[in-house]
This record gives C-alpha cells, sequence and structure tokens, in this order.
C-alpha cells in the first residue's frame, strides 16, 4: 500500500513537471566523436614495433593524454559498432609491456566516458531536479579543473613514460569509479530529492576506508545537495511557503502551485490538506528524526496565517540562519520552530476556538456527564419516529439535538452550532469505520464520503463542524471515536428508557415473570453503564483534564487525548468486536421487547443466550484479569 502510494506521488511529480517544466536543462560535455566518418575512423596503421621503447612510450603518452581528455587520435579511438556499444580501436603494435599500461589506461578513460555520458543523460532529463543538477555540476567541475590539470601537468613534463600517468590517476580512477556508481544509482533507481541526500548519506558513512579524496569530494556533494535542501526547508518551517522548491524534490509538496502561477496562491478558506500533501520518501534519513516536526511547522504556520502574503510579510526574517549549520544544529532549529508555532496554535485555540470549553462540553455531549439532555432526546428522538418511521430530515434532526441541548454547561451559542447529527451508522458499523482509519495509510485526500443508514435511534451520529485550526486536535478518527462512546451510551440509556416506560407506562398490567424479565435485563444495562460511565471514563477524563491545564504545545493535547480515549476502548473492551457485538445484540433484542416487537419468552430466552455468550467471552484468557471481568464477577453480580 505505501509503495503503490510513492509510485502514485512520483508519477504526480512527472506530470506536474511535464505540463509546467520549472527549468530546461541543455548541457554538453566533451564526449569523444560518436557519429559520422570521423567517428568511425580507424587507427592510423603505424607500425610501433619499428620504434625505439622511449618512442613507442612517447607517443602512446601523449595519445593517451588526448584520449583521457576527450579526443580521438590516430593510434587510439573510440566507436560505435553496429550495436551501439562503444568499443576502443588501438594500435597494438606496441611490445606487450607498454600495451599491458595503455589498457590500463583505457580503463580510466573508458571510466571516465561512461561518467561524461551519464552526465549527460542526467542532466538533460526533463525531471532531474536541482539535487541531481548540482551533483552533475560539481563532478563535472572535478573533471574539468582537478582531473584535466593533471593531465596538462603531464603534458608538461619532459619524460613521457605511461607509467606516470597511471600514478597520477590511481586517486583519480576511484574518485571516478565512485562518480560512476552514484551516477547509475541515480539512473537506474530513479532517486531525486531528498533521496539522493539519504543516499550520498549513507554512502559517505557507510563501512569502508575510502581514499581521503574520495570522502572530501563525498562530504562536498552531501553538503552542497543539503544546502538546497535546507533552503527549502526554512523557506518552508518559517514562512511555510515552497517558492524555492521548483522541481518537487522537497518532502512536501503544493500540489497547486504549478498551475502556471507566479506565486502560491491560497485562498484563505482552503485547507491546508487540499494544498499539500507529504512525501516521507522525500525527507533525507539525516532529518527522520525531526520529520514529523518538519510536516508540522508548515500545517501549524497555515492554521495561523491561512494568507500567505500577510503571513509572509509579517514574519520577522533573520538572514543568519541560512549560514551553515551541521546537521545536528538543523534538527535543534527545526525543532525549537515547531515547538514556537505549536505554542502559538494551541494559545489560538484556547483564545480564539475556546478548545477547553470544547472539551468541557464533550463531556456533556459525548461522554455521559450530564444525563438529563440525554433523557430529553430520547423522548423527542421517540416522539419522532411514532410520527414517521421513514428516514428523518438531517434539519428536524438537529432541532431536536438542539432542544436536549438546552440542559447542557454549553454557555456560548457558537459551540452548540458546531454540533451537527446526522444519520450515518450503527454501533458496530462505527467501529468498522475507526478501524479502517487507523490501518489506512498515506492518501492524495481525504475521503469524506458516507453511506447514509436509515434512521434508528442506533444510526445517530454527532458531528462536529469545526475549523482548520480545531481538527489539528479533533481529527476524523477522533470523533469517530468520541461517537462510539456516544453511541453505547445513548444506546444503554434508551434501554433504561424503554424499560422504565414498559415497567410502569405498559398499557397492559405486566405479571411477575415479565417484572423479572424486565429487571434482569435493567440489571445487566445499568451494571455495564455504571462500568464505563461512572467508573472508567470520569476517572479517565479528569486525567485527562489535569493535562490540559499544564500543556504547552499542541502535541501535549493530542497526546493526552490519544491516551485517554485508548485507555477507554482498552478498558470498557470498545476495541473487541466480539464483545461490542454481543452488547448491541443485547440491547436489541431488550428494544424489541419494550417495543411489544418481540415476546417475553422469545425475548427472554434470546437474551440469556447473549447474557451467557457475553460471560463467556469475560472469562477468555485476554480478559480473565480485566477491570470489568471484576465488576460483573463480583458479590453483587447477575447470577442466572
Amino acid at each position: 500500500m505505501m509503495q503503490s502510494m510513492e509510485k502514485m506521488k512520483i508519477n504526480l511529480r512527472e506530470m506536474i513537471l511535464k505540463d509546467y517544466p520549472p527549468i530546461k536543462f541543455i548541457y554538453e560535455c566533451n564526449l569523444y566523436s560518436l557519429g559520422g566518418d570521423s567517428g568511425n575512423k580507424k587507427a592510423k596503421p603505424v607500425d610501433l614495433s619499428s620504434k625505439t621503447f622511449h618512442q613507442q612510450e612517447e607517443l602512446l603518452f601523449n595519445d593517451l593524454l588526448m584520449v583521457l581528455l576527450g579526443f580521438n587520435t590516430d593510434l587510439i579511438s573510440c566507436k560505435v559498432d553496429e550495436n551501439g556499444r562503444f568499443k576502443w580501436d588501438l594500435n597494438e603494435s606496441a611490445d606487450n609491456c607498454t600495451m599491458a599500461s595503455v589498457k590500463k589506461c583505457i580503463m580510466i578513460a573508458e571510466i571516465l566516458r561512461e561518467v561524461k555520458v551519464s552526465l549527460n543523460t542526467i542532466k538533460n532529463r526533463p525531471i532531474c531536479g536541482i539535487i541531481t543538477q548540482t551533483i552533475c555540476t560539481i563532478m563535472e567541475k572535478y573533471i574539468t579543473d582537478d582531473f584535466n590539470n593533471i593531465l596538462y601537468g603531464l603534458q608538461r613534463q619532459p619524460e613521457k613514460y605511461i607509467s606516470k600517468i597511471l600514478l597520477a590517476l590511481k586517486d583519480e580512477e576511484d574518485v571516478l569509479v565512485d562518480f560512476l556508481e552514484t551516477l547509475r544509482e541515480i539512473m537506474v533507481s530513479n532517486i531525486f530529492g531528498g533521496q539522493v541526500i539519504s543516499y550520498l548519506h549513507e554512502r559517505s558513512t557507510k563501512c569502508g576506508n575510502p581514499s581521503v579524496k574520495i570522502g572530501q569530494l563525498q562530504q562536498k556533494i552531501l553538503y552542497a545537495c543539503l544546502d538546497y535542501y535546507n533552503k527549502i526547508l526554512y523557506e518552508w518551517i518559517i514562512f511555510g511557503t515552497l517558492q524555492s522548491d521548483p522541481c518537487l524534490e522537497f518532502m512536501v509538496w503544493n500540489i497547486k502551485r504549478h498551475e502556471n502561477s507566479k506565486w502560491e496562491k491560497v485562498s484563505e478558506n482552503e485547507s491546508f490538506s487540499k494544498i499539500y500533501i507529504e512525501v516521507p520518501a522525500l525527507c533525507p534519513s539525516i532529518y527522520a528524526s525531526v520529520q514529523k516536526y518538519i510536516f508540522n511547522c508548515g500545517k501549524y504556520l497555515h492554521v495561523l496565517e491561512p494568507n500567505v502574503m500577510k503571513r509572509c510579510t509579517n514574519t520577522i526574517y533573520d538572514p543568519t540562519i541560512l549560514e551553515f549549520k551541521n546537521q545536528y544544529e538543523m534538527r535543534n532549529i527545526i525543532v525549537e520552530a515547531c515547538q514556537n508555532h505549536s505554542k502559538a496554535v494551541l494559545l489560538k485555540l484556547r483564545q480564539e476556538h475556546h478548545l477547553f470549553d470544547l472539551f468541557d462540553a464533550f463531556n456533556d455531549i459525548y461522554l455521559g456527564r450530564s444525563a438529563s439532555w440525554i433523557t430529553d432526546l430520547v423522548f423527542l428522538f421517540e416522539d419522532d419516529l411514532c410520527q414517521s418511521t421513514d428516514k428523518a430530515e438531517t434539519r428536524r434532526l438537529n432541532i431536536l439535538f438542539m432542544e436536549a441541548l438546552r440542559n447542557t454547561n454549553l454557555a456560548r451559542n457558537n459551540l452548540k452550532k458546531m454540533f451537527k447529527v446526522e444519520c450515518r451508522k450503527t454501533l458496530l458499523e462505527t467501529l468498522s469505520e475507526y478501524n479502517s482509519i487507523l490501518i489506512q495509510q498515506d492518501t492524495l485526500a481525504p475521503c469524506g464520503t458516507y453511506n447514509t443508514s436509515k434512521l434508528t435511534s442506533e444510526t445517530i451520529f454527532i458531528n462536529l463542524e469545526g475549523s482548520e485550526a480545531l481538527s489539528l486536535v479533533l481529527s476524523q478518527q477522533v470523533i469517530v471515536q468520541y461517537n462510539v462512546i456516544f453511541k453505547l451510551f445513548f444506546a444503554l440509556h434508551r434501554c433504561v428508557h424503554l424499560i422504565s416506560q414498559k415497567r410502569f407506562h405498559s398499557v397492559r398490567p405486566l405479571n411477575r415473570y415479565q417484572q423479572l424479565v424486565l429487571y434482569k435485563m435493567l440489571h445487566f444495562v445499568t451494571k455495564y453503564f455504571s462500568f464505563c460511565f461512572h467508573k472508567i471514563i470520569p476517572q479517565g477524563y479528569n486525567a485527562f483534564k489535569k493535562v490540559l491545564e499544564n500543556a504547552e504545545y499542541i502535541e501535549d493535547v493530542v497526546s493526552a487525548q490519544n491516551t485517554f480515549l485508548a485507555d477507554c476502548f482498552e478498558k470498557c473492551l470498545f476495541n473487541q468486536h466480539s464483545h461490542m457485538s454481543c452488547i448491541t445484540a443485547a440491547l436489541e433484542i431488550i428494544s424489541n421487547v419494550c417495543k411489544d416487537k418481540l415476546s417475553f419468552s422469545i425475548g427472554s430466552a434470546e437474551f440469556d443466550q447473549l447474557y451467557s455468550q457475553f460471560c463467556g467471552n469475560l472469562r477468555s484468557p485476554t480478559i480473565v484479569n480485566h477491570e470489568i471481568f471484576a465488576w460483573f464477577n463480583g458479590p453483587i453480580a447477575f447470577k442466572k
């Protein structure tokens, strides 16, 4: 799944750069004559055996230097055969010892030729990228300056022996081999951007003892690539923009930028997720430990000020930050920047979005602190269903919800308006939705499409229509988790209401057997209700609230909330599908008996069977030492 998503993003990059190429690369390197008559011209038939050893050395010495500079000569030439492969044409009339040295030099020339061909191929690819171009530029500069200067120095020497070429190019051959390995990896693996930096870092730190020169060049290439990447990184963590990344080489892409616009035109009401996507593969390995901080910097800046122009003009910029820093200093800068933005976002959520008041409202709406409004909602909801068994309109459902909220502690009307009642899924379907969100991997766009269920008391879903700033804390996954708790709370409370209505307001008087059936059903419901909503959830919420009071960063709030919800799901067994299936089935039987859809005898038998299954689940090896086991098997537990 992850590999397919990364492939999709790479294909997206290719499409964007194809339609809107940022830079047109035209590169020409000094290659050997590969076409025309000159390319297929054979070496002159000079009989070197008639020359003295010194004359042979001198002639081949001069020709080898010209070949290494990229030219064909009379004695040595490079041509292309009928299969399109390169082939060296040598005059081998010299003595064997001399020819052995010549062939060693030709091996160096062949490596050099492959490096030049690879440079030419890579730099002219439309998706080359500036980081890859930087590597090629350094390699090209090394060839034209360092390598060629050695050859020019050899040309000026009075003594012309081939062994001097081999001696002078001993380290240079290793450098060229290293260059070729790097270029081949870039071409074969099709890596770019941050992937190239990760590869370079791995090569420079892997085991082995490279020569001093190779090590220096590897560091030079790595730091040059990092320097460019860091400029994009600085812009992202300070301004939240990506103007410095025309080739999509950074770990975050602005997918709307390449629409022939010279500036990042972002609507103020456009969400961050619709503009930017994260590409984790393009995060260099040296920044892997701070990857989430890098991405969050831009997200927090977008929340603090959605308008790009205002954000950039109001930001105080220190130009000294662009000075070279090692990877440890850079990681500290990234973390510090993210923490500063995180503090500012949390302050904004507290002051402008009333985050803590909202969490207090959650305790009433989702977590069962206030049962009076749920009672009102049950009454209103049941009455509405009596009038129309078909699907009610969402507007009517929200009116019922707002009427029920009158008894809550929500003092601010703007907070009330954020909650919307929807008809979505049953409890088990909502749990499945939550599990699908957990296993969902990286996507290019969030999916917000839901299949609407027929309206029943089980399909009620309280959604939160908050700002993008609130979504940093209250994600889709979190809202679904809160609704799992709410759905169970509502279902249990509704069953208590239905049983009470049946016991005290039944049209026909109930006999003793029917009263006992309702009593054991009520005992089961209240027992589980008290465990979840009197023992576990209030205790966890109080701990969560204490963390909120001392929270300094937005991550503190997110972590505390995740811990709170995870504990609730684990201790109340909300994450146990078999357990929740048994609970919902039992509640459905209770509802049917109370509404005369099921007779007491059949309902009692089915309920007893489900209760036995419930007790059996509690005795399973994974739950036998659980708090809920002790709660149901204590001295006041219901006995069959």
